[in-house]
């Protein structure tokens, strides 16, 4: 009996037996059906067999059918990464009363920065920031991460310095946490992940095209589609496994213009108008019918296919043609898509929610906007242009998710915001609302949609310009060490990965709506010397060769303090009309607390230890009433007493504890192993265990699941 034949035979007896067709799809995906559309194909072929009545649907627990886990110590301790967070803060503190005042007025911006303050101060800090250890703020140099240079000049900018301290006070002075993008609202491609499994069915086809009525709006005009073996692209039959093979190695670019439909550069638009003639097979009975060529055939269609395949690399021509009518687990793509070339007519308009939700999942992060990637931004220039682009979709009469691929990242139920307000919705700001540290730094903040945006009032409630502002601090050493080009691979910060960065729930999951953030992340210090920080960066013995692709590796160069001298930035800090309390908490977040044992993390490759730091200052400060300035100590004591009133047991908060316990060297002191990032397939384990999801893979949760991963004590 082939594998299609006791596949069907399969489903006919769950049929027979009264199983509902979910119920039938999870047993031919763990019975090694590998593609989902195979095996709703077999699904609906099997429905023809006679049936008995309906059993009632097991408890969800039971179909889940989880896995237990281990819950010994040294189980859980495998789950590692070189960061932590500091829980978020219960109360938000919010401006003293004389500052409140003068932001309540009609103009409070020039109110605080006109109007002394009388118990206020100008001036300046004097800070040196120094490093025992490697540090970087790189730039680009040659093929390299160099150390940023102005006239020859080693130097910190203002805006790191700005964004570490700022981080810090607003942590000390139990700020709001609102420096994210609160609308993000991350995607997962999780085929274990309920939503994912849930809405495999579900899949649409259409037309994406700039909407004809509202300028910066998208619509898409739904059509049918069919599926086509890639073998049978240029002709039935006609594909062999050297073809099967170069066309999973192609590029989206290069296949489309194998066809004409481009000339297969970055940037040239594809056309998607020019309609082929396919023949649907006759034996195809499932949800989505193939098709195939054909001269005078009965679907008037485009061909629509996705980017390189990734996981080519043992793949081969005679792999290929042994699994060519097979279907197990793990085997090479051998299916693209043909559109319809004509649509149903009717349009439908893209939310603006998941509009943006498209552009981040299909996006890498940078500094000003998301900068398109993969598919997207090769099909994005021909929609700019006002051309269509084929896009698959979810919803009925109107579009939930979009997406390039058939299977494509959904986006989670809820947005960082969402998850934000339910951890405390006291750090969720209102308009004309600052707290205590957006008093003192400023903020600008985005109107709700709809609003005014040219009123002075919308502008009055939506942005207060900070009277705190930091200069860039340069190396007092004119001939630094720099060291030798250290090969290494750094990604991005991954907030969507949920073990880590949720806490609580029945699910550390962006869609379960009873999880936490698990605070704000730090980068525990530790006295890591150059030798210490190349061990951490070194690719590590047995690593995957995709560590060796070029496109994930970056090369930096550390500077590197001597032996005698440590490297030595000074800068200064400029503050006008601030409360003796806003001195303190910027005394208290620059010399954290007024330890001198502790270090701030600063630059690249924290990771591994680098850019270990401590800050030192001298205070030039007048009164706004004249006299002389208190010195450091006791600015800071009157920072502390705000503190203490507004939060008693504020110095003993778990906050406070976690963010001055991360800035301990001593603290993490031979602990190096637990700073380690784990292995990918680690990662993945642990996202079965405490995370939502079904099927085969699923887990029983341990008791230690529902609380932070990563410990900061």
């Amino acid at each position: 009996m082939t594998d299609t034949a006791r596949f069907e035979a399969l489903a006919r007896k769950m049929f027979a037996d009264g199983d509902d067709e979910d119920t039938i799809f999870d047993a031919l995906m763990e019975a090694g059906v590998a593609d989902e559309m195979d095996a709703e194909d077999i699904v609906e072929r099997a429905k023809v067999a006679p049936r008995a009545p309906a059993r009632k649907p097991a408890p969800k627990q039971a179909q889940a059918r989880r896995k237990p886990v281990s819950d010994a110590p040294e189980d859980r301790e495998r789950w590692r990464a070189p960061y932590r967070f500091t829980p978020l803060n219960t109360v938000v503190v919010g401006p003293q009363p004389e500052v409140a005042a003068l932001l309540e007025s009609d103009q409070p911006d020039e109110g605080l920065h006109a109007t002394p303050l009388p118990e206020g101060f100008c001036g300046a800090l004097d800070i040196s920031v120094i490093f025992d250890g490697p540090m970087l703020i790189g730039v680009k140099d040659g093929d390299a991460q160099g150390p940023m240079k102005i006239s020859d000049r080693c130097c910190i900018p203002g805006a790191t310095l700005r964004g570490l301290i700022r981080a810090t006070v607003e942590t000390a002075a139990f700020g709001r946490m609102n420096q994210t993008n609160m609308h993000r609202r991350f995607a997962t491609r999780d085929f274990d992940h309920p939503m994912l499994r849930n809405d495999r069915k579900h899949v649409n086809a259409g037309w994406l095209t700039q909407s004809r009525d509202t300028p910066g709006a998208y619509e898409i005009e739904p059509c049918d589609w069919r599926l086509i073996r890639i073998r049978d692209l240029q002709g039935q039959g006609r594909g062999d496994g050297r073809m099967h093979l170069a066309w999973l190695q192609s590029g989206m670019l290069k296949r489309y213009a194998a066809f004409k439909m481009t000339d297969g550069k970055p940037g040239d638009c594809v056309d998607f108008d020019a309609a082929r003639s396919f023949s649907t097979l006759p034996d195809e009975r499932g949800p989505t019918p193939g098709a195939v060529p054909a001269r005078d055939g009965d679907f008037s269609g485009v061909p629509v296919f996705t980017d390189s395949s990734p996981t080519t690399r043992k793949v081969t021509t005679r792999t290929l043609d042994d699994e060519d009518r097979q279907n197990a687990f793990g085997q090479a793509k051998k299916r693209e898509a043909v559109f319809a070339a004509r649509g149903h007519g009717r349009r439908l308009t893209v939310p603006a929610q998941v509009w943006d939700n498209f552009v981040a999942n299909n996006s890498r992060p940078s500094r000003h906007a998301p900068k398109p990637d993969g598919a997207w931004a090769l099909l994005k220039p021909t929609l700019d242009a006002g051309r269509r682009i084929p896009v698959f979709w979810i919803g009925d009469s109107e579009v939930l998710e979009l997406g390039i691929a058939r299977v494509f990242k959904r986006a989670h139920a809820h947005s960082v915001e969402d998850v934000l307000k339910r951890s405390n919705p006291r750090h969720v700001p209102g308009d004309g609302d600052p707290d205590f540290v957006e008093a003192l730094f400023g903020y600008v903040r985005e109107p709700e949609d709809g609003a005014d945006r040219q009123s002075t009032e919308r502008h009055r409630m939506n942005h207060l310009r900070g009277r705190v502002s930091f200069g860039f601090a340069w190396l007092d050493d004119p001939d630094p060490r720099i060291s030798a080009a250290q090969d290494a691979i750094l990604s991005a910060p991954r907030p969507s990965y949920a073990p880590f960065y949720l806490s609580g729930g029945t699910d550390k999951d962006w869609s379960d709506p009873t999880a936490r953030l698990a605070g704000r992340k730090v980068y525990p210090a530790r006295n890591a010397d150059a030798q210490a920080v190349e061990r951490f960066l070194a690719k590590p013995t047995g690593a995957p060769p995709e560590n060796d692709n070029p496109d994930i590796r970056s090369k930096l160069r550390f500077l590197l303090p001597r032996k005698d001298r440590p490297l030595r930035f000074d800068g200064e800090i400029r503050v006008h009309n601030v409360t003796a309390e806003e001195v303190g908490a910027l005394i208290w977040a620059l010399t954290l607390g007024g330890d001198p044992h502790l270090r701030h993390m600063i630059g690249r490759a924290k990771a591994a230890g680098a850019g270990q730091a401590r800050i030192e200052l001298r205070l030039r400060l007048r009164p706004n009433a004249g006299g002389e300035a208190p010195d450091a100590a006791a600015f800071r004591a009157r920072f502390e007493a705000m503190m203490e009133a507004a939060a008693p047991g504020w110095r003993g908060s778990d906050t406070i504890r976690a963010l001055l316990s991360a800035a301990d060297p001593a603290a993490w002191e031979g602990r190096e192993p637990e700073l380690r990032y784990m292995p990918l397939k680690e990662h993945r384990k642990l996202q079965k265990i405490v995370g939502a999801n079904e099927g085969k893979n699923a887990v029983t949760q341990p008791p230690w699941a529902k609380d932070r991963v990563l410990k900061t004590n």
